[in-house]
């Protein structure tokens, strides 16, 4: 009888260098790896990943919002308002709206410039109804 040897986990910092560098071609088995050990990993190592997913392409991007949603940190701000100015995506605006007060939630067309549009939203949890109305517009 033939025994299969099982693999060893492979450092944290090694898959998410594999999955930053798109040339490397481990970028699929990287990401798998990582999303599966996620929840077991220290909080500033999550930060990092959720940070690395966030600048990649929309399906990781998705996975993200949905730990930005649970695990809000002040870090991520920024990122996930140049995301929503760039791509528009609900996925980021219920992230934002679900563990933030006052945000810049949508960016308004007028004649050629990009006017801001700020929403208050006190405590986060409140006016969700009226906020999917709005982000359903864009």
């Amino acid at each position: 009888m033939s025994y299969k040897q099982i693999p060893r986990n492979r450092p944290i910092a090694t898959l998410v260098e594999w999955y930053t560098n798109k040339k490397s071609g481990k970028v699929t088995d990287a990401r798998k790896e990582i999303q599966k050990r996620f929840d077991y990993l220290d909080w500033d190592v999550q930060k990092s990943i959720v940070l690395a997913f966030l600048q990649s392409a929309q399906t990781d991007r998705q996975w993200a919002y949905g730990k930005v949603y649970r695990q809000w940190d002040d870090d991520y701000m920024e990122t996930v308002k140049s995301l929503w100015e760039r791509y528009h995506e609900s996925l980021c605006a219920w992230s934002v709206m679900h563990n933030r007060g006052t945000v810049l939630l949508l960016s308004c067309c007028d004649n050629e410039r990009t006017v801001p549009v700020y929403v208050e939203l006190s405590p986060p949890q409140q006016n969700t109804e009226k906020m999917a109305r709005i982000i359903s517009l864009y």
